[in-house]
């Protein structure tokens, strides 16, 4: 595993394990600290894609139209992660 972006890969662990699969712009919007607090330089979500695409713990698992450019976007999960 790569060692840029460890604790924002970290903290959007955790952010995924509660809340489910979110899209890269979510997590770079969303994502806090451990200590509950706003992440102070926020990755771009170009950095995001990457991280996420490179770490072993994460997953695409579908695409979504959401996108702020309109086009489809990846929807980033837990691997072996199932929904209900």
């Amino acid at each position: 595993m790569k060692t840029r972006g460890i604790r924002f890969r970290n903290w959007a662990f955790d952010y995924i394990a509660l809340n489910g699969p979110q899209t890269s712009d979510a997590l770079v919007s969303q994502v806090k600290t451990a200590t509950g607090r706003k992440v102070r330089n926020k990755p771009s979500i170009f950095q995001v894609c990457h991280w996420m695409r490179v770490d072993n713990r994460f997953d695409a698992v579908g695409k979504s139209n959401s996108g702020s450019g309109g086009g489809p976007v990846k929807v980033w999960g837990l691997k072996g992660y199932k929904e209900p």
